[in-house]
C-alpha cells in the first residue's frame, strides 16, 4: 500500500512539474513579445499581407486582408508610424485547455501615444496571434466626422 502512495505522489509532482512547465509565464511574455516585435516592424513597414500572415488562424478568421489593410491604413493616418514601445501589462492564464497571454504596450507613434493589446493562444512554436487591439485618443472622431457621417446616412437609401 505505501508503494502505491508513493507512486501517485511521485505521479502527481510530475504532473505538478509538467503543468506548470507547460504555463511557464516567463517564457509565455518571452514568445509573446518576439512575436510583438515582428508584428510591430511589419506594421511600421506597411506591410499587411505580412501582418496577416503572423496573426493566427481565429485572426484570420475574425478579418479579411482587406479589413486589415483598412485597419493599418486608418491606424497610420492617424498614428503614424511607431516610434516607441514598452510593455506596461501583462497576463496569463490557462482555461479549458488553452494557454491565453495577454500583453498590453504603452506605444508611442508618430503622431501620438496609445495602448496595444496583443492576445495570444498556445505556448512556444504554437503559440498565435489571436487579438490586436488598438486604442488611442487619436482614434476618436471629431464633431465635424460625426456630423458628416450623419449627413451619409440621412442620404443612404432605406433597407
Amino acid at each position: 500500500m505505501e508503494g502505491l502512495q508513493m507512486s501517485f505522489r511521485i505521479l502527481f509532482a510530475l504532473a505538478g512539474a509538467f503543468l506548470l512547465a507547460a504555463c511557464n509565464p516567463g517564457a509565455q511574455l518571452e514568445d509573446a513579445e518576439k512575436q510583438i516585435k515582428q508584428f510591430q516592424a511589419r506594421y511600421n513597414d506597411g506591410d499587411t499581407e505580412a501582418l496577416y500572415g503572423l496573426g493566427g488562424d481565429a485572426f484570420r478568421e475574425a478579418a479579411t486582408p482587406e479589413d486589415l489593410e483598412n485597419l493599418v491604413a486608418m491606424l497610420s493616418a492617424r498614428l503614424g508610424t511607431i516610434e516607441s514601445s514598452e510593455r506596461t501589462g501583462f497576463n496569463t492564464a490557462f482555461n479549458n485547455g488553452i494557454n491565453t497571454t495577454t500583453v498590453v504596450m504603452t506605444t508611442r507613434f508618430e503622431l501620438g501615444e496609445g495602448n496595444e493589446t496583443y492576445v495570444f493562444h498556445g505556448a512556444g512554436e504554437d503559440m498565435e496571434l489571436v487579438g490586436w487591439n488598438v486604442n488611442s485618443p487619436r482614434l476618436m472622431l471629431t464633431a465635424e466626422e460625426m456630423r458628416a457621417l450623419s449627413q451619409k446616412d440621412d442620404k443612404a437609401p432605406a433597407r
